[in-house]
């Protein structure tokens, strides 16, 4: 997944750089037309490692932290989240784009740096633990403090 990743974080780098001299070359010189397919390429490089690295988590990231009973619906309410971000995001980019032109990547960084913040601190980590010991973590201990029923006044 680390290499998946890293290839998927290289393809957008060399989108960027390919797109920026599809322009360059649009605006002096149209003679370049494999520009336009090496972008096309690139993309098609950067879903493929995006889906065999990062794009999978909401599948197996549920699969993991809960047992055998609950499983199934909370795999279905990750997926449904997961598709109706993905729909947000198609639905509500071109007005964002529209609305803060070139910075309309900020709004992504920001949710991208809360939803880091939000891992490091509280999700677990799987490696070598059994489903009944992640479960453990997540339950809450309320302490116990005997309510009198009777006041004593003296």
């Amino acid at each position: 997944m680390f290499l998946s990743t890293k290839l998927s974080e290289l393809t957008v780098m060399y989108v960027g750089i390919y797109l920026k001299y599809l322009f360059y070359c649009q605006q002096y010189d149209a003679g370049h037309v494999w520009v336009g397919v090496i972008c096309v390429l690139a993309v098609v490089l950067y879903i493929i490692f995006f889906a065999s690295g990062p794009g999978a988590i909401p599948w197996f990231f549920t699969a993991e932290l809960f047992a055998q009973g609950p499983r199934p619906a909370a795999v279905s309410i990750g997926v449904l989240f997961n598709w109706s971000a993905n729909f947000c995001v198609g639905l509500f980019y071109p007005f964002l784009q529209e609305f803060i032109k070139a910075y309309s990547f900020i709004p992504f960084v920001v949710f991208l740096a809360i939803f880091w913040i939000f891992t490091l601190f509280k999700v677990p980590e799987t490696k070598g633990r059994t489903i009944e010991e992640i479960t453990a973590q997540f339950q809450i201990t309320v302490p116990y403090n005997r309510i009198p029923l009777t006041e004593d006044t003296d």
